[in-house]
């Protein structure tokens, strides 16, 4: 079987493309680039490229996703309103540990995120 159509997940035949699982396929990914950008981050000095980061996020990002937003709705967004997670998983984990507690009843549409449902 073609490599791109191995997933960790499932096996996929040839001429099928699975949209459930919310992974794009190997050969929509820029490996090249991402190969020369890991190369010129790990040549610097910068000991914390491979830390964990802000708790919030990467300042940077939020500064410019805030800037986005606010020229999208009619009020101001700030840098500190935002949260940046790392994938939807995370952010629903967050929203549950906050916002319920075992026992709780969650509804949810049907179809749902398969992840979601275990979260």
């Amino acid at each position: 079987m073609d490599s791109n159509q191995t997933l960790p997940q499932i096996d996929l035949p040839r001429d099928m493309i699975h949209l459930g699982i919310g992974q794009p396929s190997n050969h929509l990914l820029p490996i090249k680039e991402l190969e020369k950008a890991a190369a010129h981050c790990l040549s610097k000095e910068n000991s914390f490229f491979l830390a964990y980061g802000e708790e919030r996020g990467n300042a940077n990002f939020r500064q410019t996703l805030a800037k986005f937003l606010t020229g999208q709705y009619p009020n101001r967004v700030d840098p500190e309103q935002l949260l940046i997670t790392n994938g939807n998983s995370q952010a629903l984990d967050f929203i549950c540990t906050l916002f319920t507690k075992p026992g709780d009843t969650v509804l949810v549409e049907e179809p749902s995120y398969f992840l979601a449902l275990r979260i």
